[in-house]
């Protein structure tokens, strides 16, 4: 191959590894996804505490409603279910349209979700320690079922009882 031939070759080839690094950087992985909808749960949380710290307090200003309203959308834009996204658009609808007795109870649902999501976890590992438990539990009864027949197996006696053992067995004399 000459040099010329060689150096389009490159070139064309630097340009595919590109245009792949470019389309690669531009669409994020589920793990970008899932940190990045992560992040908009725990800024939804922390606006919604605000929000009822400032409700018990002097009252809440519609600046507020509506940070709590676009943290919701902000929630619904980092999701990639549709589904989902629907669902958080729906909820920030209905929070800036209700009363504020109203928003109460809505903020209410949405924590019940947060206290799920922040037990699930425990959950799960509490499932995993109580399986290995009952399977350690079961490997010992076992074990301990197969000392017990070993020993009856093996048992022989003490010297004593083979005397009277002997002495009460027919001989082969008679």
């Amino acid at each position: 191959m000459t040099n010329l031939a060689q150096s389009k070759e490159d070139k064309n080839n630097s340009h595919v590894v590109e245009n792949n690094e470019a389309s690669a950087s531009r669409a994020p992985t589920d793990a970008q996804r899932e940190l990045e909808w992560k992040s908009s749960l725990r800024n939804l949380e922390h606006v919604m505490d605000t929000y009822k710290s400032r409700s018990g307090e002097s009252g809440v200003s519609e600046r507020d409603v509506e940070q709590v309203a676009e943290a919701m959308e902000q929630v619904a834009a980092s999701h990639a279910d549709p589904v989902v996204k629907t669902h958080w658009r729906e909820r920030a609808k209905a929070f800036r349209a209700a009363r504020a007795d109203e928003r109460d109870g809505i903020l209410e649902e949405i924590g019940k979700g947060f206290l799920m999501l922040l037990t699930t976890p425990f959950f799960l590992v509490g499932a995993v320690l109580q399986a290995a438990g009952g399977i350690l539990n079961g490997v010992g009864s076992i074990l301990g079922g197969l000392g017990r027949l070993t020993r009856k197996l093996t048992y022989t006696g003490s010297s004593k009882n083979r005397a009277t053992e002997e002495s009460t067995r027919p001989s082969a004399r008679e």
